[in-house]
C-alpha cells in the first residue's frame, strides 16, 4: 500500500525568476509522485495561515473568512464559550500584527478568570458574562485594530549585530554593549527602593529598560539590524520573549521594552548568561568592568550561536556611568 500524504498551504517567496523555478519544480514533482496539485500562481497578495499578505503594500491582515468570525461590535454580554473564542482569535491576530500581548495585559487578566473557571468546571460554557466598561473599552479597541491591515515592521537592513549584557542589584543597574567592531559601551546607575520595591525581578526589568533607552541613540545612529540581549534573570528572559509577564508589577516594564525595540527597527534575541559570567554584574554594583569575564562570556555565546568560532577583538570605549 502507498501512504497518502496531504499538504496544505505551502508558500514560496522571492523574485519572479525564483518563483517560476519553484513552480516548475513543483509541477515536475507532481508528475514524478503521481500527485494532484493546485497552484494559485505567482501573486503579490494571497491568503496564508489565516492571514492575507500583501507584498506590494507590505501589509498583513486577518483573512476574510476569519475576519467574518469576529463580531461587528462588542456585545455587552457573551457566553463564556463566546468570550473564549473571541479572545483566542484576538491572540491569533496579535501574532500576525506584531502586537505584544502585554499591550492587552489587563483585559487578558480579567478574561483569564473565566477561562480558569471553564477549565475547572466551575463555569459552564453557556454561562452569560457581563462585560464591564473597563474591559469593554480595551476589547473594543483590540477588536477594531484586529480588522485593519497592519504595516509589517522590518528590522534595519543588513547583518550588523551587537550584544547587550544587563544586570541589576538592589543598589544599582548596569549594561555592557559590545559592537561588531569590538567597541565596548558601558552605562549604569543607582537604584532606590522606590525603583525596585525590594523585588529583584523589577530591578532586572528596569535594568533592561534603562539599557535600551540609554543606548537607543547609539543603536539608531549605527542602524543595527540585530541585537542579542543577555540577562541572568529567567523572569526577564521569558517575560520579554513571550511579550507577556506573569506578574502585574512587571507589565509596564515589558511594554516599554518592546516599545523601544520596535522604535529602533531592530530584531532581538533574548538569552540567559549565568550570573557568574555576566560582565554587567560588576557595573550594577558600581565597580569597573571585568574585561576577562566579558571576553569569556562573549566568546562562549558567539561560539554557541554563530557559525564563526573566532572571538571579537575588543576595544574599550566607555560611555558615562551616571
Amino acid at each position: 500500500t502507498l501512504p497518502e500524504i496531504w499538504v496544505d498551504n505551502i508558500r514560496y517567496c522571492g523574485d519572479e525568476k525564483i518563483l517560476k523555478k519553484c513552480d516548475s519544480f513543483l509541477k515536475q514533482s507532481m508528475i514524478d509522485c503521481n500527485a494532484s496539485l493546485d497552484i494559485e500562481g505567482i501573486s503579490a497578495e494571497y491568503d496564508f495561515l489565516g492571514a492575507t499578505w500583501n507584498h506590494e503594500k507590505k501589509t498583513v491582515e486577518l483573512a476574510k473568512k476569519n475576519r467574518l468570525k469576529l463580531p461587528e461590535t462588542l456585545p455587552t454580554t457573551m457566553t463564556a464559550h463566546e468570550l473564549e473564542g473571541l479572545i483566542g482569535r484576538l491572540i491569533f491576530v496579535a501574532q500576525i500584527m506584531q502586537d505584544p500581548l502585554v499591550n492587552h495585559y489587563w483585559v487578558l487578566k480579567w478574561a483569564r478568570r473565566f477561562f480558569n473557571g471553564l477549565n475547572s468546571g466551575r463555569i459552564s460554557p453557556d454561562q452569560v458574562i457581563s462585560i464591564p466598561s473597563s474591559a469593554a473599552s480595551s476589547l473594543s479597541r483590540w477588536l477594531e485594530a484586529a480588522k485593519r491591515p497592519h504595516k509589517v515592521r522590518f528590522s534595519n537592513p543588513g547583518s550588523s549585530r551587537a550584544t547587550l549584557f544587563t544586570d541589576a542589584s538592589l543598589e544599582g543597574w548596569g549594561a555592557v554593549l559590545v559592537l561588531a567592531d569590538g567597541a565596548i559601551h558601558i552605562t549604569g546607575g543607582k537604584l532606590t527602593e522606590q525603583d525596585h520595591k525590594q523585588n529583584i525581578n523589577i530591578a532586572e526589568s528596569f535594568a533592561l529598560q534603562k539599557a535600551l533607552s540609554s543606548f537607543s541613540n547609539l543603536i539608531s545612529s549605527l542602524s543595527l539590524s540585530f541585537l542579542d540581549i543577555l540577562v541572568d534573570n529567567t523572569s526577564v528572559q521569558f517575560n520579554v520573549r513571550r511579550g507577556m509577564p506573569r506578574a502585574d508589577d512587571l507589565a509596564s516594564y515589558v511594554k516599554n521594552i518592546w516599545s523601544t525595540i520596535f522604535s529602533l527597527n531592530i530584531s532581538v534575541t533574548v538569552n540567559r548568561v549565568s550570573t557568574s559570567m555576566n560582565p554587567a554584574d560588576s557595573i550594577s554594583r558600581g565597580k569597573t568592568l571585568e574585561f576577562s569575564k566579558l571576553q569569556q562570556a562573549l566568546g562562549d555565546f558567539k561560539n554557541n550561536i554563530l557559525p564563526s568560532n573566532s572571538r571579537l577583538g575588543l576595544v574599550d570605549k566607555h560611555t558615562a556611568v551616571s
